[in-house]
């Protein structure tokens, strides 16, 4: 219990130890304008008493606290006189109040309102309402002098019944107002402990067991073990559980080729562009499924020539109308390669980026061997020096094997839809009129070819651009 005066002492408190050490008073609002006529110093925390309430059990009471500071004739301290006073109210006086004073409890909701204009000193501040709560006190409490006050009714004795949890009753009566009673209850009779039976869905029996009267017990549901045939899958399913079986990878010569969900049939076909293929011979061992096929001796002997790269049609008839030759078009395979593109044209990694500037060109492949071109042509020289240019070429991870292209391995190599045969990418001999010589020498004249579409013998004196050539052994994805 704390009174208004004991709540105007903690404020007193707080104004006299704040830093900026306003000036305190308590009195009616009435009262506040009277401080304008007594030179005061700002700024001032002013208190007054607002309201009072009393409840059955809480005795309220309601102040309000200013807060004010002297206003500058121009009002250009305005916004810091009302940020100081604000601070000073909601932030300072309210943590002092909750968390500083043990005696005091407060209502933690505290209403502001700001004031302009205030007293007859021109101030500006905050007013903020604060609620004391206190426990009312009980009437022993009450202050008396001689007589004392007339006791209170008493109260009716209580009534009571002790029983089972079964309902039956054990004792029932009444107790006194204010008094107390001990009540004794008899010991429950004794009752055998239960038995237990665990089983499965089918009813056969896991495990049994008994529970004694009044306690409690855990029954264990034993986990399930779940494996394949031979045993080298084998897993634990926790008793009403779902075990989710892995699925099967599937690998071809050791590659995976996809998975198969377990516990399913796996249908394999076994086909050819001529249809379904039957085996010679399949053996099951564990999980490896060996199928021998039978041995067709290709037919194919030759290929057809590779398109000339020729795309627009001038008449009905010719090459861009008929599109003949083999592939999509001079870029384009009609299958892939053994990257697994259909990239006419790659580095030796099966990619694009030719940092050795090698050109492989998968239109030559035969199944084991490719052709892979030196993008980098040597510069003009006599036809002997070329053909000794090229014989000595050496490319990291290529040394040896180069040599001058022939007359077909050249042509190979024209593209019949620019004009410069092999301005193209990613052979990119540029917009010149270059000519290029062949190893190809039927009758002492070298043939050469020209990025005009230049076909001829000419003497070995002759000096010629040269591109080496290579033939690269492909074992998978490698080339050496």
């Amino acid at each position: 219990m704390i009174s208004y005066n004991e709540i105007i002492t903690v404020i007193e408190a707080f104004a006299n130890g704040h830093k900026f050490d306003p000036r305190f008073y308590a009195e009616f609002r009435e009262q506040l304008p009277n401080l304008s006529t007594e030179g005061i110093i700002f700024p001032v925390m002013f208190v007054e008493p607002v309201t009072g309430d009393t409840g059955n059990n809480t005795d309220v009471t309601e102040i309000n606290v200013y807060c004010l500071d002297r206003l500058r004739k121009d009002r250009k301290n305005t916004n810091d006189v009302l940020s100081d006073t604000k601070m000073i109210l909601s932030q300072d006086l309210t943590r002092w109040l909750e968390e500083g004073q043990q005696d005091i409890e407060i209502e933690r909701s505290y209403p502001c309102e700001p004031l302009n204009n205030y007293l007859l000193d021109y101030t500006a501040g905050w007013s903020m309402r604060v609620r004391v709560l206190n426990e009312r006190i009980s009437i022993c409490e009450v202050p008396f002098e001689g007589s004392t006050p007339e006791p209170p009714t008493p109260c009716e004795d209580a009534s009571y019944v002790v029983e089972y949890a079964n309902g039956t009753i054990i004792e029932s009566g009444t107790i006194a107002s204010g008094a107390s009673k001990t009540v004794v209850v008899p010991n429950c009779p004794e009752v055998e402990d239960a038995s237990w039976t665990l089983t499965d869905a089918d009813g056969n029996v896991l495990n049994t067991g008994t529970i004694a009267s009044g306690a409690s017990g855990t029954i264990i549901a034993p986990s399930a073990t779940v494996q394949n045939s031979d045993s080298s899958y084998s897993s634990n399913v926790l008793s009403g559980g779902t075990l989710s079986i892995p699925d099967i990878d599937i690998n071809v010569n050791g590659i995976d080729e996809g998975d198969i969900p377990s516990v399913t049939d796996v249908n394999v076909t076994l086909s050819d562009s001529s249809g379904t293929v039957t085996p010679d011979a399949i053996n099951v061992t564990n999980g490896t499924v060996a199928i021998t096929l039978p041995y067709i001796a290709p037919a194919a002997v030759g290929a057809k020539l590779n398109k000339t790269g020729v795309l627009v049609s001038q008449r009905t008839g010719d090459d861009g109308d008929i599109q003949s030759g083999r592939n999509v078009d001079f870029f384009t395979l009609s299958s892939n390669n053994p990257f697994g593109t259909t990239a006419r044209f790659t580095d030796e990694l099966g990619g694009s980026t030719y940092t050795k500037d090698i050109v492989i060109d998968w239109s030559t492949y035969d199944g084991s061997e490719v052709l892979g071109y030196y993008r980098l042509a040597f510069p003009n020289a006599i036809w002997n020096t070329s053909i000794d240019n090229c014989l000595a070429l050496s490319v990291t991870g290529f040394t040896s094997g180069w040599r001058l292209v022939n007359s077909q391995e050249l042509f190979n190599l024209m593209n019949a839809s620019t004009s410069r045969a092999m301005n193209w990418s990613p052979i990119n001999q540029g917009a010149g009129n270059d000519r290029y010589w062949t190893s190809s020498n039927p009758s002492g004249q070298p043939v050469f070819f020209g990025q005009q579409f230049l076909m001829g013998k000419v003497p070995t004196s002759q000096s010629y651009k040269a591109m080496p050539i290579r033939t690269f052994t492909v074992t998978g994805t490698t080339l050496t």
